[in-house]
């Protein structure tokens, strides 16, 4: 019995696998929305990272049918990942704006 290795180049079972196991709190149907951290924005970026890699790997590259609808959900996915990122960069400096005030009050 021969292990038949994946092939990076087409597998979209190891390239989804990646995906799967990301954070719970990005799940579509999760009822109350949770709030992401940026470790789960590191996650997700880190998923793409490999999945991208995954592909790049191979000898040869051959382009597949989904390639150009799975780049486009990821660029909208960093897209979304950078404005969230930003808005909780924006969260923790008003708090840190508000402890100094209160530090300077006192």
């Amino acid at each position: 019995m021969t292990h038949k290795e994946p092939n990076l180049e087409t597998d979209e079972e190891i390239e989804d696998e990646i995906f799967k196991n990301l954070p719970s709190t990005l799940g579509a149907h999760s009822a109350p929305i949770i709030p992401i951290t940026r470790t789960e924005i590191l996650e997700v970026n880190g998923a793409v990272i490999k999945l991208l890699t995954l592909r790049l790997k191979g000898k040869r590259f051959r382009p597949q049918a989904g390639d150009v609808t799975r780049l486009g959900y990821i660029r909208a996915l960093i897209q979304a990942l950078q404005s969230y990122n930003e808005i909780l960069k924006t969260g923790e400096i008003d708090e840190i704006e508000k402890k100094i005030d209160y530090l300077e009050q006192r």
